[in-house]
């Protein structure tokens, strides 16, 4: 019967880690951060739309803008609004 000795109980295991293992938790881990990354920039980019729709709303809301326009009737232009001094 052969003899185990004592590299072969330390080298399978490692062997093993090596071979299984450590591409299943580098994998892992690479996705785990790609995931943040794109969590980031989608923040970012979420960020940046509420900006630009915040300074949008204030440059329409402001108050020395009016957005209502009439247009004069015909009975502006045959009447005069101011009383006659007749």
């Amino acid at each position: 019967m052969p003899s185990v000795t004592i590299e072969y109980v330390i080298l399978i295991p490692l062997l093993f880690t090596q071979v299984i293992v450590f591409p299943l938790v580098a994998s892992t881990m690479t996705n785990s951060w790609q995931e943040s990354q794109r969590d980031v920039a989608l923040q970012d980019i979420a960020n940046h739309v509420a900006s630009t729709i915040q300074q949008l709303y204030l440059a329409v809301n402001r108050d020395d803008i009016c957005l209502l326009y009439t247009s004069p009737s015909p009975r502006d232009r045959t009447r005069s609004r101011m009383p006659s001094s007749a």
